[in-house]
């Protein structure tokens, strides 16, 4: 599979995600696609809960699924990675991403570092004897993308297995998929 193949087999997961309104939030978390669909819409959203309830809830599944369609063709050059994007690549590659949201803060004083973390594990089996990648995410200074970058433990970003990771890691793992 080259870099083409994954674009376009990536393309097709946003169409077919479309499909269900219950997906919008984790498709526009990212500011780049809220920016994008803007364009498309001729109208400038806030945020990604004003561009879902306002600029698309008129619209049918077949419109919505034109409208990224448009997207494609005017503003690909301006999409960046987003979490959605590494959901399938997980599942197309059998690799989970451990992320830390750089910049979130806890929600409460008393919460931990869990409310930062997010675990991509989206295929069947167990992420212990899978690849696992260390990624950090943090907004652009400009506020119109999320950026990704690797994080470096024990000179390591790239696990051959889940198992191998650092025990502070695999238990920050273990209480995210408990939430």
């Amino acid at each position: 599979m080259n870099q083409e193949d994954l674009q376009l087999y990536l393309k097709k997961q946003y169409l077919d995600l479309l499909e269900d309104k219950s997906n919008y939030p984790k498709l526009f978390e990212d500011p780049s696609m809220r920016i994008a669909w803007n364009h498309v819409l001729h109208r400038n959203y806030r945020n990604s809960t004003e561009l879902i309830e306002i600029g698309l809830s008129s619209l049918t599944t077949e419109e919505i699924q034109q409208k990224w369609l448009e997207v494609l063709s005017t503003q690909s050059e301006s999409l960046w990675v987003q979490d959605i994007d590494l959901y399938n690549i997980s599942r197309l590659f059998k690799m989970s991403f451990f992320i830390i949201n750089k910049g979130k803060t806890a929600d409460k004083k008393n919460e931990e570092i869990i409310s930062s973390v997010k675990f991509i594990n989206s295929f069947e089996g167990s992420w212990k004897y899978r690849p696992v990648i260390l990624l950090y995410k943090q907004i652009a200074e400009d506020k119109t993308h999320s950026i990704y970058g690797v994080i470096i433990k024990d000179k390591k970003y790239y696990y051959r297995q889940g198992s191998e990771l650092p025990d502070e890691i695999i238990e920050l793992i273990h209480k995210f998929k408990q939430m």
